[in-house]
């Protein structure tokens, strides 16, 4: 889950060394403050970035997991 203290790190310098791990498949940053998941993903030798919200099902293909942002969410205020 995202804090706002460490948002830009997390989205920058710290993706940036993951992306340097062969073993390393997908990212995901969940945000806190509205639904939204953030998926990097591995894809031809490059990342690619996903944007959920609301409505969307995220698919975690390292996993193969498949979830709506609408369970993770539920019975959280907003």
């Amino acid at each position: 889950m995202l804090s706002p203290s460490t948002q830009a790190f997390d989205c920058g310098e710290k993706f940036e060394d993951y992306q340097q791990l062969d073993s390393w498949l997908e990212y995901v940053l969940i945000s806190p403050s509205e639904p939204r998941v953030e998926c990097r993903r591995t894809v031809d030798g490059g990342w690619e970035r996903l944007i959920y919200g609301l409505g969307d099902r995220v698919l975690l293909t390292s996993l193969e997991l498949e979830f709506a942002i609408a369970d993770l969410y539920r019975g959280l205020d907003g």
